[in-house]
């Protein structure tokens, strides 16, 4: 109804097809079949108004989810034809996509390392691309570790005990030790809990010595919190608190 795809703007000119495309991969299974295809016609016309890669790989990867492989290797075809790498995330992953469609699967993994190699701190961006193509890697029967080149970061949920009567330097630098190997192993890119004393600061703690910005989720204004679940432990808790709440994000 808003006629979006007479947009000049590439940008607004995909957002019917995309909304139908989104609104087909939620779609009951009896039902998604038809809503795949007419999203793939209209990715497959922007891109011939366009010549945007980002179209062309959208119409054939619809075609491949609603069975028409033929089409989506016909069209993964004629882009790899007529796409020209520029340098950034998008063109290599874009590249890597099509390679797939077309059955070219290690110069598809080559043209992911591409992209890792210039995605930087772009997660949205990484994150996109492996949903899409384990979706088509799915449905072509294949493996989704080929994915892993493409690293994306755990979100961590953290909560632990408060210290007991005895407060253990001996305990907590051992556990200190064993949180810094964990977030290590886990790859840990975000994280998220609370800051009473014990274990929560201990993990916040780690957190912000790998640079990163935990979010801290209280259930009351911070003095009040710390009252109730910091200052009981003792005073060297307390000062913790105090100089960790300003490197995380409430």
């Amino acid at each position: 109804k808003l006629g979006l795809d007479e947009e000049k703007d590439a940008e607004i000119a995909g957002l019917g097809a995309r909304l139908f495309k989104d609104v087909a991969l939620e779609a009951p299974a009896d039902s998604r079949t038809p809503m795949l295809r007419r999203a793939a016609r209209l990715y497959a016309e922007l891109w011939e108004k366009s010549e945007l890669g980002w179209h062309g790989v959208n119409a054939a990867a619809l075609a491949l989810l609603a069975g028409r492989r033929e089409r989506a290797a016909q069209i993964a075809g004629a882009l790899l034809g007529a796409h020209r790498d520029i340098g950034d995330y998008w063109s290599a992953a874009t590249e890597a996509e099509a390679l797939l469609i077309v059955g070219e699967t290690e110069a598809a993994q080559r043209a992911l390392a591409r992209a890792e190699q210039r995605a930087g701190g772009d997660l949205a961006a990484r994150a996109t691309t492996r949903r899409q193509m384990r979706r088509e890697l799915r449905e072509l029967g294949l493996d989704s570790a080929m994915l892993d080149v493409l690293r994306v970061p755990a979100t961590l949920h953290y909560c632990g005990h408060m210290p007991g009567a005895q407060d253990d330097p001996a305990l907590e630098t051992a556990l200190a030790a064993r949180i810094g190997e964990a977030l290590a192993a886990e790859h840990v890119g975000a994280a998220f809990g609370g800051l009473a004393a014990g274990t929560d600061i201990l993990v916040a703690e780690a957190l912000v010595a790998r640079g990163l910005r935990p979010r801290i989720i209280l259930p009351c204004p911070p003095a009040d919190y710390a009252r109730a679940s910091v200052l009981p432990a003792g005073e060297r808790w307390t000062r913790r608190f105090e100089h960790l709440l300003p490197l995380c994000d409430l």
